[in-house]
């Protein structure tokens, strides 16, 4: 297996034009790539945390409610929430045993941070997803595989909604 690399890159949001960021990091924001990404979520994480509430011990439990309460921590500073936020989801992609959906998950990672560098949103945007860690956590926890694939349809689609938000499509006007 490759290095795995825990912390994803952070694009630096050097002007008041997300659209400018947005070109920047290569990412074009639109309702269809978000609905991509959240169908190709749904589809990896979410058979990673599946697999995760049926293969996870008790210390791989404490270490994934760590995890959880650490993005709660760092609602405030988006940055550092965005860090704890990858690394709780590569958490998970890890305890599914499987290199193929640990390097899946990576890669949606990385596009997310992209996407979300773009992100003007401030804690309040932050929350709702990631309060939805918590059910999650304890889905894997009981080791209800099918229920942690339903909590994180559930945490993708708050995510996805959340990046709508900044689509013409989803309600940003036009050249803002």
């Amino acid at each position: 297996m490759g290095k795995r690399n825990d912390t994803p890159h952070s694009t630096s949001v050097s002007t008041g034009d997300p659209s400018a960021s947005t070109r920047e990091s290569g990412i074009t924001i639109s309702e269809t790539n978000i609905e991509e990404l959240t169908a190709w979520r749904q589809a990896i994480s979410g058979e990673a945390a599946a697999r995760a509430a049926r293969r996870a011990d008790a210390d791989a439990h404490a270490r994934l409610r760590e995890l959880a309460d650490r993005t709660h921590e760092l609602l405030s500073d988006a940055d550092a929430y965005r860090t704890a936020d990858a690394a709780f989801h590569l958490a998970i992609a890890e305890l599914s045993g499987s290199r193929r959906l640990l390097e899946a998950e990576q890669g949606i990672q990385d596009e997310l941070t992209r996407i979300i560098s773009t992100h003007p949103g401030g804690t309040e945007a932050r929350s709702t997803p990631g309060e939805l860690h918590d059910p999650l956590t304890r889905a894997i926890v009981a080791g209800d595989a099918g229920r942690a694939r339903e909590e994180f349809r559930i945490h993708a689609q708050a995510t996805a909604d959340m990046c709508l938000i900044f689509t013409s499509e989803g309600g940003r006007p036009e050249g803002h």
